[in-house]
C-alpha cells in the first residue's frame, strides 16, 4: 500500500529537481 502522503513528497522533491536542474542550465548559459 503506497501512502498519499509520501508519493506527495516524492512528487513535491521530483519538481524541485527538474526545477533546480533547470535554473541551473539557464545560469550556466551566460
Amino acid at each position: 500500500l503506497i501512502r498519499t502522503k509520501d508519493r506527495g513528497i516524492q512528487d513535491v522533491h521530483k519538481r524541485k529537481q527538474s526545477l533546480n536542474n533547470l535554473v541551473f542550465k539557464v545560469t550556466r548559459q551566460h
